[in-house]
């Protein structure tokens, strides 16, 4: 997938979902998919998963800064949930701001969590993983 092109691609995150996320210093990878896709939404080449999903991984290079719902994250940012439903997905060049239901599966009592995650980074690029 071209560089540029995960921005089109943003809008079909709505009701996608964030997989896991891993934070190493001034890096992070979002493992996400997107909501089920027709064939016909894709602009180029990208292949969908065996449920007609983008799924990939998000990578953010140093990083500049976080904040979680307004305010300024310092730690390492981790899953606090078993999965984060997709509200809202922008992404602008070194932005990314990502709005999460986050859920918990049985037997863990249920979570009615929901957070606004915005990072700037020096490089976002995506990585499909079909």
């Amino acid at each position: 997938m071209k560089k540029n092109l995960i921005e089109y691609y943003a809008p079909f995150f709505h009701d996608g979902s964030i997989i896991s996320i891993e934070h190493h210093h001034n890096n992070m990878e979002i493992s996400m998919q997107s909501a089920q896709m027709d064939i016909e939404d894709l602009k180029d080449d990208t292949k969908l998963s065996e449920h007609d999903r983008i799924k990939g991984k998000l990578h953010l290079e140093n990083i500049k800064t976080i904040s979680i719902n307004e305010v300024p994250y310092f730690g390492t940012l981790q899953m606090s949930y078993d999965t984060g439903s997709i509200f809202d997905f922008i992404l602008d060049k070194q932005m990314v701001e990502l709005q999460i239901i986050w859920v918990n599966f049985r037997p863990k009592p249920d979570v009615n969590e929901f957070s606004t995650i915005k990072i700037t980074a020096e490089k976002i690029w995506w990585e499909n993983i079909p």
